[in-house]
């Protein structure tokens, strides 16, 4: 088995030597001295969501209730407390492991009036009950920092309406190889002097190692976009991109086999090219691709694209 596999393969589970509860309890406290995300600019992975979760509540019909949004992992609640001011027609539920970013959602949705959102503290790994389905389910970075994936989206799952859509934003294995061997460099260096609290030290390592070396193997051909380039400034992200206690990245193989234990299906993979002849010149190349299985043709674009990260669209494998 290559290297390469080995990335993603069993990545996840939890770590080696430590337990399922001592791995939430790290990334716990991490989240707790860290409340992710600030304020972020919109990006283009953003974009896209809005159009598709705009076009999701045009045609939702509940037969006269309201549309129910969970937000798995909401963090400072950002993506809800925007949805929910735009959408005030949609009922929308933040949960994250940290307390103290669930305060910062709950202040913001005080501060903002907005009566269609509530925050409540709950670990991705325990079944969340008492709660009707939800209609729509939204996990942005949050699955890869859990101490077991496949547990954490069954539970997820299993609160997804029958006819209901997942949103689901990991990171990528191949695309994001070189940015983890630096996050293990920066660790090794850390640990030999662990006074601080390690975002001094990324600064230092984001800024005089190599030309732009630590944006170029994070960002590729994105590290030239002065949007991007601006969360380099921004501590909170430095921290969550370089300092994490426990992030996992996946390839497509990995994702496949976590859906179909979750009993879900893949319904879109968001951002791949269309028709693969804008990159793929070779008749002979695009008559084997079309000769793939469907599972093995996700595999394939995958060692073709190498993605740093994915943007999914998934579905109950058995829905209404």
């Amino acid at each position: 088995m290559s290297d390469q596999r080995k990335i993603g393969s069993a990545r996840w589970q939890a770590s080696p030597g430590r337990s399922e509860q001592e791995v939430t309890d790290e990334v716990r406290a991490f989240y707790e001295r860290i409340q992710f995300p600030g304020t972020r600019p919109m990006e283009q992975d953003s974009l896209i969501f809005l159009r598709k979760f705009d076009r999701l509540c045009r045609a939702f019909d509940g037969e006269g209730r309201a549309m129910r949004v969970l937000d798995a992992g909401c963090g400072t609640g950002n993506t809800t407390l925007s949805l929910a001011a735009q959408y005030p027609a949609v009922s929308f539920t933040g949960l994250d492991l940290s307390a103290a970013s669930i305060q910062r959602a709950v202040d913001g949705a005080e501060k903002r009036g907005l009566r269609n959102a509530a925050f409540s503290r709950w670990n991705l790994l325990e079944p969340l009950e008492h709660e009707p389905p939800f209609d729509v389910v939204l996990c942005f970075g949050a699955l890869h920092h859990t101490a077991e994936m496949g547990k954490a989206l069954r539970t997820i799952g299993a609160v997804l309406a029958s006819t209901g859509v997942m949103f689901v934003w990991v990171y990528g294995a191949y695309g994001r190889f070189r940015h983890t061997l630096n996050m293990e460099l920066l660790a090794m260096l850390r640990g030999v002097d662990p006074a601080d609290d390690g975002v001094e030290l990324a600064r230092e390592f984001i800024g005089a190692v190599g030309d732009n070396m630590a944006a170029r193997d994070l960002l590729g051909e994105r590290s030239a976009d002065p949007l991007l380039r601006g969360f380099f400034e921004d501590a909170t992200w430095i921290a969550d991109q370089f300092l994490n206690p426990n992030e996992y990245s996946l390839c497509m193989r990995d994702i496949l086999a976590l859906i179909r234990d979750a009993d879900l299906r893949l319904h879109e993979w968001i951002g791949i090219p269309k028709d693969l002849r804008s990159i793929v010149r070779s008749d002979e190349l695009l008559r084997r691709f079309a000769l793939l299985s469907d599972d093995a043709r996700m595999i394939a674009l995958d060692l073709l694209l190498k993605m740093d990260r994915y943007f999914l669209v998934l579905e109950k494998a058995h829905g209404g």
